[in-house]
């Protein structure tokens, strides 16, 4: 008869996991305030961008930021400006390099969108202008080749 004893010899399996998301940087500034609250007239135009950045902190963790940068024009006028850097701890394991590129700069960044989003809702919310709903789902895919088109053109 064999034992089944566990053995140090053994890989663990191939995955991640998350071990932790917080707010590692916000700022609202509101430009304008309290002029604009009373005379505007204009639709306001929002552009809104997306940046994703990965940091190897020990051998199977890494940090993974998802900052939203938000602007609101009125009249061509900056009202606010809405930063935030929102991030997350992973533990990568057995993956190889190109796999582990592709967790970090798409899945882990799905995962954390969630509550990015919530927190970009409430402060846009709180700051006395409408709402800033951002959509359901950002293809992190796509965020990721243009970032690696950027740098290999560089």
């Amino acid at each position: 008869m064999t034992e089944n004893k566990p053995t140090q010899d053994r890989q663990p399996s191939a995955g991640f996991a998350i071990g932790a998301q917080y707010i590692k940087d916000v700022s609202f500034e509101n430009k304008l305030s309290p002029d604009i609250l009373q005379a505007s007239s204009k639709e306001p135009r929002t552009d809104i961008q997306f940046h994703v950045s990965t940091k190897k902190l020990g051998q199977d963790q890494s940090e993974v930021c998802l900052r939203v940068v938000a602007q609101l024009h009125i009249n061509d006028q900056l009202v606010y400006l809405l930063d935030l850097t929102y991030a997350g701890l992973f533990m990568l394991r057995g993956l190889d390099d190109s796999t582990e590129e592709k967790v970090l700069n798409i899945e882990c960044p799905r995962l954390l969108y969630p509550s990015a989003r919530t927190l970009v809702l409430v402060l846009s919310q709180d700051s006395g202008f409408p709402p800033l709903y951002l959509s359901p789902a950002i293809d992190f895919a796509q965020l990721f080749q243009q970032q690696q088109k950027k740098r290999t053109a560089h």
